[in-house]
């Protein structure tokens, strides 16, 4: 684990360098925000060229347990045959449950790693929440994490917990099979959810639009790191295809959803178009746009007032959208 301090180390000079010649990259971003999000870039520079199985390892490794989420419970559970993870913070009401699906481009990630964010947002609406390690490409193609998420709602259903206190929510791929699962719920005679919450959500597998020059020096992701995780995920599709990117498919009928997504990331614009199509097609979701943030800037609640104040949002529209209270 050499490897994570001297990328540290790095980092850290590199950043110390660049404020004293330039000021702060963003205007809000601190030197210990800056300096993560340098770390990560580096990290990902080369990271994403190992295989699946090196990241998976690598990421939980580096997973931490935070101070301030160590009133939320955790404890396994089976779903279906998929496995997961309750958290149960202690604000949680009666009634409403979170499914959430984590990001890492369908191929790494996890209810641990992802631990403190699903915890944070449980708290935050004040319910419990059940993080579901769906199968992970390359070893499970498309559509085997569609019928994980698929599997999980209809458990929850199946549990006795009405559709109007089911809450969705992902960020990054997690986003994208969350609104995928949105979709495919009325084609499998199943009720929508009350709510639906997209942290960053990955819709433009192409990463064809143009933040992803304009904001590719604030953001730790790259294109070429994106366009060879999704053709992983895509398989023999190809990235345009609508089976694969929901920018190029019909707006579907859809919960209350909340789009959260950074003014700094390059999945900005992608995120952007679809808020639009959908407001035009009637479709009840809003936009949140997190200023000077990069990709899933929820994730750093410690470090910048935009992610505890997006956080903030997306906990008072979970307990607003969710019924049974």
């Amino acid at each position: 684990m050499l490897r994570t301090p001297w990328l540290l180390l790095r980092a850290l000079l590199g950043t110390w360098l660049a404020r004293r010649r330039q000021g702060p990259l963003r205007p809000s971003w601190p030197f210990r925000f800056e300096w993560i999000i340098a770390f990560m870039r580096l990290d990902w520079t080369t990271l994403w060229k190992k295989p699946p199985e090196f990241i998976r390892r690598y990421n939980e490794r580096l997973a931490l347990w935070p101070g301030d989420v160590k009133d939320v419970r955790r404890s396994p559970a089976d779903v279906g045959g998929i496995p997961a993870t309750w958290f149960d913070p202690p604000t949680a009401v009666p009634g409403p449950v979170l499914l959430y699906l984590h990001g890492g481009s369908y191929q790494f990630g996890s209810s641990r790693t992802h631990g403190p964010l699903i915890a944070r947002l449980a708290r935050s609406g004040s319910l419990r929440a059940l993080g579901l390690d769906y199968r992970l490409a390359p070893e499970h193609p498309r559509p085997a994490q569609l019928e994980d998420a698929l599997t999980a709602y209809r458990w929850l259903l199946a549990q006795g917990t009405r559709p109007e206190q089911i809450a969705v929510a992902g960020d990054s791929a997690g986003g994208h099979l969350a609104l995928a699962l949105c979709a495919a719920l009325p084609a499998h005679q199943l009720p929508l959810p009350g709510a639906c919450v997209l942290f960053s959500p990955w819709l433009d597998l192409s990463s064809s639009r143009p933040s992803f020059t304009t904001n590719a020096r604030y953001d730790y992701g790259t294109r070429e790191m994106l366009l060879a995780q999704a053709r992983t995920f895509a398989g023999e599709l190809p990235l345009e295809d609508p089976r694969v990117s929901p920018l190029a498919a019909p707006i579907p009928k859809l919960p209350p959803t909340l789009l959260v997504v950074g003014s700094a990331e390059v999945l900005l614009d992608e995120c952007r178009e679809y808020a639009t199509r959908a407001v035009a097609a009637a479709q009840p979701l809003t936009l949140d746009l997190l200023p000077d943030l990069p990709h899933n800037g929820v994730l750093f609640p410690q470090e910048h007032p935009s992610a505890r104040a997006g956080l903030e949002r997306a906990g008072i529209f979970l307990r607003t959208h969710t019924a049974g209270r």
